[in-house]
Order: C-alpha cells, then sequence, then structure tokens
C-alpha cells in the first residue's frame, strides 16, 4: 500500500531547505567578514593554508659580518681594476714577492718593468736552477714566490714524462719552503712555443701534457696554479720571432694575471711592514 504524503513530510522537507540555506549564508559571511590570519593571502585563508614561518631578524654581529665582508669584495674589485695599465707594476711594487725563472722571467726585469734583484731567473734556465738563488731568496725573505719554468725543461728531456717533471717542481717548492714557510707558492702555467720554434722541436707538443701534471699535483700541495692559456690571442705579437721568447708588449697581460690570479686566491701582501722591520 502506497504511503500518503502528509503535512508533516512537508513540514520535514521545508525545515531541510531552510537548514540548507541558513548554512550555505553563514559560509558567504565567513568568507566575506573574517578577518584574515597575519601573514595570509585571501587565497590562503579560504583554503585555510599558513605560510612559512617569517625568516629571523639578522643579529647585530650577522650584520656586521655581512658588512665587512662586502666591503672586502668592493675593494678587491677596486683593486682588480687598478691592475689596468701600468697599475700593474705598481702593484708589484707594494707587494712582497720574487720570481724564480728563466729567460721568460728575465723579461720582467730586462725591459724595466720590475726591481732587477726581485727577479731571479736566468737565460736558459731549467728549475733546478733554484738553487743557486737560495742564499738572495733567504735575504728578500717573500711571502709571495712566483715560479716560471717548463720550456728548457722539456727541451733537454732530463724530465721524460709530465709526472717526473710534476715530482721535480714539488722538491724545489719543498726545499724553498724550508727557507720561507710562510710564503705563498705560485707555478706560472708553462706558455708554449710557436713557430719555428714548434716545427723544429716537436717534444713542445708535449706543454699541455706538462702544464696538466702539474696542475694536479699543485692542486694536493697548496700551490697556486696560474693559467696563462687565455693571454696568447696573437703569435706574432705575442711572441719573439724565434717562437720562444715573448715580445715586450706581452709582459704587461702576464703581469696583470700573475697579481690578479693571487688576489683572487687571497694572495695579496704589503712590502712596507717587512721594510719597517729591517
Amino acid at each position: 500500500m502506497e504511503k500518503k504524503w502528509t503535512r508533516q513530510d512537508t513540514c520535514i522537507l521545508l525545515l531541510i531547505v531552510l537548514m540548507t540555506v541558513v548554512s550555505t549564508l553563514l559560509r558567504r559571511y565567513n568568507s566575506y567578514f573574517a578577518p584574515e590570519l597575519p601573514g595570509e593571502t585571501e587565497e590562503q585563508a579560504a583554503e585555510g593554508e599558513t605560510q612559512a614561518p617569517a625568516v629571523p631578524a639578522e643579529s647585530p654581529r650577522e650584520k656586521i659580518a655581512r658588512t665587512a665582508k662586502e666591503l672586502r669584495e668592493k675593494e678587491k674589485e677596486e683593486y682588480l681594476r687598478s691592475l689596468e695599465g701600468d697599475g700593474v707594476w705598481k702593484a708589484f711594487k707594494e707587494r712582497n714577492y720574487v720570481l724564480l725563472g728563466d729567460s721568460r722571467f728575465v723579461g720582467f726585469s730586462a725591459y724595466g718593468f720590475l726591481e732587477e734583484d726581485r727577479v731571479l731567473a736566468d737565460n736558459g734556465a731549467v728549475i733546478t736552477k733554484i738553487l743557486d738563488h737560495l742564499e738572495e731568496f733567504k735575504r728578500l725573505d717573500p711571502e709571495e714566490v712566483y715560479i716560471a719554468f717548463g720550456i728548457n725543461d722539456i727541451l733537454t728531456g732530463i724530465w721524460p714524462t709530465p709526472e717526473s717533471y710534476a715530482d721535480e717542481v714539488l722538491e724545489e717548492v719543498t726545499i724553498l719552503r724550508e727557507y720561507a714557510p710562510d710564503a705563498a707558492y705560485c707555478f706560472s702555467s708553462i706558455l708554449p712555443a710557436v713557430g719555428w720554434a714548434l716545427e723544429e722541436n716537436p717534444v713542445f707538443e708535449e706543454v699541455d701534457a706538462y702544464n696538466a701534471a702539474v696542475r694536479d699535483m699543485c692542486a694536493r700541495n697548496n700551490i697556486l696554479y696560474i693559467d696563462n692559456t687565455d693571454l696568447l690571442t696573437d703569435p706574432e705579437a705575442d711572441y719573439q720571432p724565434d717562437g720562444i721568447h715573448l715580445s715586450i708588449d706581452f709582459y704587461p697581460a702576464w703581469g696583470a694575471n700573475l697579481m690578479r690570479s693571487s688576489c683572487e686566491a687571497g694572495i695579496r701582501t704589503d712590502r712596507a711592514p717587512r721594510q719597517e722591520q729591517e
């Protein structure tokens, strides 16, 4: 028997509809008029999401450290810019350095760029020639030591493999460290031979391999390896006709690379205090 629709059923239905309408109105009221929580967007408030906690305020000590770092970086940038042109030679005069090398390094003093007594270099020298300059080295008591050998070392065949030569470089630096243990040691990469010199001496094709071995050794023994590869842009302009020795115009770029690379590595000494002590 089918149940008849009564007045009571109608009342119940109307009550359900009324409750639904009221509930909808309340939700809309809350979404429009309820206050947002601090740090929330409208979308986050509607979805009940919250943002990540705010970053703690910088402490005075942290602010001082950050400011000091920014000042150091600014000073470093200004110093690197000062190495342009003749500024590089002023930088050398301010720093307590020594150059040890072969005829290529001789050019720094021979062309009048650097002080002769701080360029301990010889024509035709190999790296063991360092031992002949130990007394001068000790007297100068340098804090920055720049080493540039290799072209004669490869040509003579005394060190037939790149690894054997890298071992010899380390042995020489170890001896120097006995005289200046706190100095920074930097090896200037071997500049290649070009033109006639390369054609007549195919062994010079091994320069890259010797550089790679020395670079790896330097990385293991706290020696700064200074790469000069990008400096050589025009063989005719950078080299003398023999294809081995460098033109006078190349030295400012080479000197700037030595100063720039050491500065970027945190090596920058001041000669003045040492002179005052003497």
